[in-house]
């Protein structure tokens, strides 16, 4: 689990994960090879179950999102985390 006020924090980054996979994604329309985009979206795959277990793994959350920031150089998720910034669900957030 997260702690319940870090709960809206937590899912953000993950929806900051997924843009970024996304945006990935488009920049290999050409059909090669995305090394970047496998490696973000394994960082990635662990973030659910995070959040969904039973003990606290508030840090674990956090220190998956430093490895995605430290692989990629794309720090959103993190800051989404970290920061007790409002996210509204119906708002469009841009990629990079």
């Amino acid at each position: 689990m997260i702690r319940q006020e870090r709960v809206n924090n937590a899912l953000y980054a993950i929806h900051q994960v997924l843009i970024r996979a996304r945006w990935l994604a488009y920049q290999d329309m050409a059909g090669g090879k995305n090394t970047a985009l496998a490696d973000l979206l394994d960082s990635a795959e662990l973030l659910p179950a995070l959040i969904a277990g039973q003990e606290d793994n508030t840090e674990v959350f956090r220190r998956q999102l430093e490895g995605i920031a430290a692989k990629s150089g794309y720090v959103a998720p993190l800051e989404a985390f970290d920061f007790n910034i409002p996210f509204n669900w119906g708002r469009v957030v841009p990629g990079p």
